[in-house]
């Protein structure tokens, strides 16, 4: 593991999380971060087409760009002092497809994402731009809640709707958390009690590198519920999500207490996709 990328648009946000991904670089002992900025020229309306905006040069707004990320990379050096690299890049793009390519070119190891509250329509567009950047580049996507303050990861929850997606993305787990000596969770939801137990071999079980794993069924009729509160009641530090569909993911993002739980929980939530 070498590079955590973190997309930033120069908000409160967005500087939060850039600030947990450099502490979360030191106990995970990644040697670099890069900060992401993509932006567009503005647009206006002609009399048959869109143009690029005339007043404001694309040098000029190049510059602008690089000068604003220059002042972030200061502001994070001076606000921590952790010991880690800090690149910088800048392009014009449009999200969330710039995230997607720039991370698959250059072999990132995972995304570290801010996400913000507001009105359902914005968190559920926030949460769109997150769901297709899991979805596209299929790297692994941290999502930090505004508000969520680092501190050391000990306790992770990973949820899965198969087995069979838990052992095509094993390695995926191992190369985020399996050098932080980290407590691992492997947490299933059965609709009533009267399915079977969710269960692990010991060959799947030795597939994890961690300090101790532990394999849960919950009983609820919602996943969402079951899973937040178990996260809550067990002061977790970190909730993976793994899914076999896409579809998974959207379910997950499109219930209004899941959403309640991303934007205002202090638990940071890392989507890793199977494929």
């Amino acid at each position: 593991m070498k590079t955590i990328l973190v997309p930033t648009d120069f908000s409160p946000a967005a500087f939060n999380a850039a600030t947990y991904a450099i502490q979360l670089a030191q106990q995970f002992m990644i040697p670099q971060i890069t900060l992401y900025h993509a932006y567009e020229l503005p647009m206006v309306m002609g009399a048959e087409m869109l143009a690029p905006a005339s007043v404001i040069e694309p040098s000029q707004l190049e510059r602008d760009v690089q000068q604003h990320m220059q002042n972030l990379k200061q502001a994070l050096l001076d606000a921590t002092d952790t010991p880690v690299t800090i690149h910088l890049h800048t392009e014009m793009n449009r999200l969330p497809f710039g995230i997607s390519q720039y991370a698959q070119m250059q072999g990132v190891s995972f995304i570290v994402m801010s996400i913000t509250g507001g009105g359902l329509l914005e968190e559920k567009l926030i949460g769109s731009t997150a769901l297709q950047v899991a979805e596209t580049c299929r790297i692994p996507v941290m999502i930090v809640p505004k508000y969520c303050k680092y501190q050391t990861i000990r306790q992770v929850v990973l949820c899965s709707d198969t087995q069979q997606a838990l052992e095509n993305t094993y390695h995926k787990v191992n190369k985020v958390i399996g050098k932080a000596a980290v407590d691992l969770t492997v947490v299933h939801v059965n609709s009533s009690d009267t399915e079977p137990a969710y269960a692990l071999s010991e060959l799947q079980c030795q597939l994890f590198h961690v300090s101790k794993l532990e394999v849960m069924t919950l009983v609820n009729t919602s996943f969402q519920k079951a899973v937040n509160h178990f996260v809550k009641s067990n002061k977790s530090d970190l909730l993976l999500l793994i899914a076999k569909k896409h579809k998974w993911y959207q379910h997950w993002f499109t219930e209004s207490h899941t959403l309640q739980m991303a934007f205002h929980t202090t638990v940071p939530m890392l989507l890793i996709n199977e494929q």
